[in-house]
C-alpha cells in the first residue's frame, strides 16, 4: 500500500518533462490509481495532517539552515564549522566580505540551500495528501470527530509551507490538493511575490475554518508526549501571527521594507496570539522531548554556551562593557553594573546565572553563580571557546541560558524536556507594534506593546508615543534581537530589510563597516546585513539540474547586494537548455563571422 503521496518528486519530473519540450511525450503517473485506496484510512489522514505541525516546526528550528542563518545576521556565533556556520559568517577568509551560496550537488557548503526547499514541500505534499482526501477523492473517508481539526490544521500547513518557501527563496512551485500533476503547464516557476499571495490566501481560508469549527488539537500535535492542547479560537489567532509575520519579514532590503503593507500587518497582529481578541493572550509553543527526534535543534545548540554564543553586534547592545569586534587579550569584562543603549537589561544582569547547584564554574568556563542581579536570558564567560586562528570575529563573552532547560545536562533540568516558543506574545506583540509605528497609527499603544518585553522582562526605562517614530523603531530593533533571539531564523530577515540610514538618519557615527569591523553607530549598534551576505536563496542545484535549468546563486563577491543573481533569477528567468542552446548557436554564428568563414592561421 503507498502510504505516502510525495508530490515534489514526481512534479519535478512533470516539470522537467515541460522544460525539455517534448510537447508529444506522455507523461504517467503510476501511482495516481493508488492515491484514493492509500487516503481512504481515516487514521492515516488525521496522521498526516498532525506530521505537518511538527515538519514545520522541526524545519523553524531546524540547525540547517536556521543556526546558519543566524550567524550569518551576527546574533548567534561559532566558529566551528557544524552546519557551515563558519563558513557562512566569516568575512575576509574564503571571500573579500561574505561568500555567497554555494549551489551545487558536488559540494557539502550546498546543503543550506536544500533543508528549507525540500521540507516544505514535503511538508506541503502531506498537507495535500489530507485535504486530498477530504476534498477530492471520490471516497472521502469518515474522520468523525477529528474532521474539523484535520481539515483546519492542513489547510493552515498548506499556507505556512508555502509562506516558508516565500520567504527563504526567490521563487519556487505552488502545488496543492487539485493541482494536475499530469499536465506539466499547470505547474509554472512561481516569483516569490505570487508565492506570498497564495499563502496568505491559503492562510485566510484555513483562518475561516477555524472560527467556523470547534475543536482541540491533541498533546501529540505540537509534542510527543507532553505538547499543549489548543483549541480552534487559539489555531485562528497562530494563524494572524503567521499571516503578519510574512509580510513584515517578506522585503529582502530596504526598498522593498517601505513596500510593505504595514497597516495590514497590524491588522493581522491585532488578532495574533497575544491579543485578547477571542481569549487571553497566550504563548504559542511546541514541547520537546529528549528522546525523540522532535525537538528545536536551533535552541538545542545555541543555548549551550560551551559550544555558542553571542555575536559581539548583539552582546554590545546589552553592556558597553561588550566592545564590539571582540578586544582580544582577556576579552569583554563582566557587565557589573554596566548598561547597554536603554541602560542594564535584566535579561544579561551582571552575566551571573542559577546554573543549578548554587556554586559557580559549572563547566570550568568561569561562570559565576546566581547573585540578585542574575540575567534570565544571558550569561558572561571570561573564557573564549572558540579557535584564535578562525577569527577574533567570532569570539565573545557572553552566551544564551533562556532556554537551557531543553539543552540537558544542567544539574536543574536533567534529562533536557520542556516547552520551547514557536511564536510567543512578544513576537507578536514586535510585530504588531511595528505595523503601528509604521503607519503613525497609534504611538500609544505601541509604545505600550514594545514596554511588554522591554520594560516586562528588560527591566528598561518605559517608552511613550512622545519618543516618536524614530526612537520607536530603535526600540523595536533593540527587542528584535534580543529577546526574539529565541525564533529562529527571524534576526536574519529583519537585519535583511532594514539600512543604516533608517536608524541613524543624521548619518553621524562611524562609517558603516568601516575596515571590515563591527563600528558602533552613533546610539544604536544596529546594522543590515553584512554586505555580500545572500537575501534568500535560490532553487537547489539538483531541481534545477532536473529540470534542466541554469543553475544560480546569491550572495558573494560578484553579488553585493544580496539578491542580484548572475542570470537574474528573481522573477523567473533562469535560462532553460533550449535557451542557452540557441545563445550558444548565437554566439558560434558571430564568431564564426556570419555568413562568411574566417581562417585564422
Amino acid at each position: 500500500m503507498v502510504t505516502r503521496h510525495r508530490v515534489w518528486p514526481r512534479f519535478a519530473a512533470l516539470l522537467l518533462a515541460g522544460v525539455v519540450g517534448c510537447e508529444n511525450l506522455e507523461v504517467v503517473n503510476p501511482n495516481a490509481p493508488e492515491r484514493e485506496r492509500a487516503f481512504s484510512d481515516p487514521a492515516t489522514i488525521v496522521a498526516s495532517a498532525a506530521g505537518t505541525m511538527k515538519s514545520y516546526i522541526n524545519m523553524r528550528g531546524s540547525y540547517d539552515p536556521s543556526l546558519t542563518l543566524s550567524v550569518m545576521a551576527d546574533s548567534y556565533s561559532f566558529s566551528w564549522n557544524n552546519f557551515n556556520g563558519r563558513y557562512y559568517s566569516t568575512y575576509g577568509v574564503e571571500c573579500p566580505d561574505r561568500c555567497g551560496w554555494v549551489n551545487s550537488t558536488a559540494s557539502g557548503l550546498g546543503f543550506e540551500v536544500e533543508s528549507y526547499w525540500y521540507k516544505s514541500y514535503s511538508m506541503l505534499s502531506s498537507a495535500n495528501d489530507a485535504l486530498f482526501a477530504i476534498r477530492v477523492s471520490a471516497n472521502p473517508p469518515n474522520l468523525g470527530s477529528d474532521a474539523n481539526v484535520t481539515e483546519t490544521i492542513s489547510q493552515f500547513a498548506q499556507g505556512w509551507a508555502l509562506a516558508w518557501i516565500a520567504l527563504n527563496y526567490d521563487q519556487g512551485f505552488i502545488v496543492l490538493e487539485d493541482t494536475d500533476i499530469s499536465d506539466p503547464s499547470a505547474i509554472p516557476l512561481s516569483a516569490r511575490e505570487e508565492i506570498r499571495d497564495k499563502a496568505i490566501e491559503l492562510l485566510e481560508a484555513a483562518y475561516t475554518l477555524a472560527k467556523a469549527n470547534t475543536f482541540t488539537t491533541s498533546v501529540s500535535m505540537f509534542g510527543i508526549s507532553g505538547g499543549r492542547p489548543y483549541s480552534n479560537l487559539q489555531i485562528a489567532k497562530v494563524i494572524r501571527t503567521a499571516q503578519a509575520e510574512l509580510l513584515a519579514h517578506f522585503a529582502r532590503n530596504d526598498v522593498e521594507n517601505g513596500q510593505t503593507n504595514w497597516a495590514q500587518v497590524a491588522t493581522y497582529a491585532s488578532q495574533g496570539v497575544s491579543s485578547d481578541v477571542d481569549g487571553a493572550a497566550f504563548d504559542f509553543e511546541a514541547f520537546q522531548d529528549v528522546n525523540t527526534t522532535f525537538r528545536s535543534q536551533y535552541l538545542w545548540w545555541g543555548n549551550d554556551y560551551t559550544t555558542a554564543r553571542i555575536d559581539t553586534r548583539t552582546a554590545t547592545l546589552l553592556s558597553t562593557s561588550q566592545v564590539t569586534p571582540w578586544p582580544g587579550g582577556t576579552g569583554n569584562p563582566q557587565p557589573v553594573g554596566v548598561g547597554g543603549v536603554y541602560g542594564i537589561d535584566a535579561r544579561l544582569g551582571d552575566g551571573c546565572f542559577d546554573d543549578g547547584t548554587g556554586e559557580a564554574d559549572l563547566f570550568g568556563y568561569g561562570e559565576c553563580a546566581e547573585t540578585a542581579n542574575s540575567g534570565t536570558d544571558f550569561m558572561w564567560s571570561p573564557v573564549a571557546i572558540f579557535i584564535p586562528g578562525r577569527g577574533a570575529q567570532h569570539q565573545t563573552n557572553i552566551g544564551s541560558i533562556k532556554h537551557r532547560a531543553i539543552v540537558g545536562g544542567f544539574p536543574s533540568n536533567p534529562p533536557g524536556d520542556g516547552f520551547f516558543p514557536v511564536y510567543s506574545k512578544h513576537f507578536n506583540d514586535l510585530l504588531w507594534a511595528e505595523g503601528l509605528v509604521r503607519t503613525s497609527a497609534n504611538l500609544a499603544l505601541a509604545a505600550d506593546l514594545i514596554n511588554r518585553s522591554h520594560v516586562g522582562r528588560g527591566g528598561l526605562p518605559a517608552l511613550t508615543a512622545a519618543d516618536g517614530q524614530t526612537n520607536l523603531l530603535k526600540a523595536i530593533a533593540y527587542e528584535q534581537d534580543v529577546e526574539l533571539l529565541h525564533h529562529p531564523p527571524t534576526q536574519f530577515y529583519n537585519l535583511r530589510r532594514v539600512s543604516k540610514a533608517e536608524l541613524d538618519p543624521t548619518g553621524g557615527g562611524v562609517a558603516f563597516q568601516a575596515n571590515r569591523v563591527h563600528a558602533p553607530e552613533g546610539p544604536h549598534v544596529l546594522r543590515t546585513l553584512w554586505a555580500n551576505t545572500p537575501r534568500h536563496m535560490p532553487i537547489p542545484a539538483k531541481d534545477l539540474q532536473l529540470l534542466l535549468m541554469e543553475i544560480y546563486t546569491f550572495g558573494g563577491p560578484n553579488d553585493p547586494d544580496g539578491l542580484s543573481s548572475p542570470v537574474d533569477s528573481r522573477f523567473g528567468k533562469v535560462k532553460s537548455v533550449h535557451q542557452i542552446a540557441a545563445e550558444l548557436d548565437k554566439q558560434a554564428t558571430a564568431s564564426a563571422g556570419g555568413r562568411f568563414k574566417r581562417r585564422y592561421h
